[in-house]
């Protein structure tokens, strides 16, 4: 009998330590609580652990003595994504999902079911099977037909098609929902999520590319698995700087810079303070005096430049500039939709809604509407002298 004899390489121990990590923060994640978000957070980690391993196994020509993962990759990306798009779901929606969800699991299922009997095989025998590539393959021959899910070109497919889902379920604004800070971290930790899932796919279909053109390289392989690592770690990065990331929530604290988190500003105060800066916008209108400075409006508010600062960036997700543009703007589009007012000069209507300065004006009216505010004005007035 042949002897394996074990060629681990720097790459394959750092993966090995990567499936150690991974398991790892499955146990923390599960155990911080047994809410869904944790659930589907620590499963898609385990699955990723022990595909991990499994392409490990392989690269040191262990999975002829240890068998018993045979068919884990294929199965792993039916589990993976819907996982990933629960998880993302669950987070995104508060915590809320309905039972009729689950049906993203149904390929996984019925592969599986596929597969089960092969798993009581013995370890030769197992063997056997993946070297005759027979994995996903039953006597039955209704149920064999379960075994298309695992051609490279339908996991493609497959794939291709949960990312437009991502794109949408991640890029996509809840109707109804106000865009606080709070949404805009909640964002931000999905976007992270998303990219960091997106390369691993994409290095996944990009191996299946290789085979096809007969260009098959090894680094490219081990691509895969670095995007595994990779999503391993920064999560696990995350957790460690933020530990509230693995309570199932997406606390504000998890993606503040490091100025705002020894604040002693509570959130009670944060409000209030939002509160009195709305009002006085809405009566005082001092954005309209183009020269209108943080301190200035700290003091309006009776608080100092940094708990501004910090109000404006937890509390609505803007800074300074972009919160008093947001007034100036929609002033200047009164102004441009107002008949009575198109005597006057573009230029001084924006002097008058408070920009200091042409240029600034005109960014921020195309950065808003993608017209020039010239241009703005006159469609507007045109259609409106159509429809008299």
């Amino acid at each position: 009998m042949e002897t394996i004899n074990p060629s681990f390489d720097t790459w394959t121990s750092l993966f090995l330590i990567a499936v150690g990590q991974g398991l790892f923060l499955t146990l923390v994640i599960i155990l911080k609580g047994w809410r869904k978000a944790n659930i589907l957070l620590g499963a898609l980690f385990f699955v990723f652990s022990l595909m991990l391993l499994q392409y490990v196994l392989f690269w040191t020509n262990y999975v002829q003595v240890f068998p018993h993962f045979l068919g884990i990759v294929v199965l792993a990306m039916y589990l993976l994504t819907p996982l990933l798009y629960l998880y993302l779901k669950v987070v995104k929606n508060n915590g809320h999902l309905a039972a009729y969800n689950y049906v993203h699991f149904l390929p996984a299922l019925l592969l599986f079911t596929l597969l089960a009997p092969n798993l009581l095989l013995d370890a030769s025998a197992k063997a056997n099977l993946l070297q005759e590539g027979s994995v996903f393959y039953s006597d039955i021959p209704l149920l064999n037909q379960v075994g298309f899910l695992a051609l490279p070109k339908v996991q493609i497919v497959y794939q291709l098609v949960y990312q437009v889902f991502f794109i949408v379920l991640v890029f996509g604004q809840n109707r109804g929902v106000p865009s606080d800070q709070f949404v805009n971290i909640r964002n931000r930790w999905l976007r992270t999520l998303f990219f960091l899932y997106l390369g691993f796919i994409l290095s996944y279909i990009g191996y299946y590319v290789m085979i096809f053109t007969g260009n098959y390289k090894k680094n490219w392989d081990y691509l895969i698995s670095a995007f595994m690592c990779l999503f391993i770690y920064t999560v696990g990065w995350l957790g460690y700087r933020q530990p509230e990331i693995f309570e199932g929530q997406i606390l504000k604290n998890s993606f503040l810079s490091k100025k705002y988190r020894s604040s002693t500003l509570t959130p009670g105060a944060s409000k209030s303070i939002l509160k009195k800066l709305n009002q006085i916008m809405r009566d005082e209108k001092p954005f309209l005096d183009s020269g209108l400075r943080l301190d200035d409006l700290a003091d309006l508010v009776h608080c100092n430049r940094h708990q501004l600062s910090q109000v404006l960036n937890q509390e609505i997700g803007k800074n300074f500039p972009e919160y008093i543009n947001d007034f100036r703007f929609e002033t200047a589009r009164q102004f441009l939709l107002d008949p009575g007012q198109s005597h006057l000069p573009v230029r001084e209507i924006g002097y008058t809604a408070g920009f200091n300065n042409p240029t600034t004006f005109t960014k921020v009216f195309k950065e808003k509407t993608g017209f020039t505010p010239k241009a703005f004005q006159v469609q507007h007035l045109q259609e409106r002298a159509g429809k008299e």
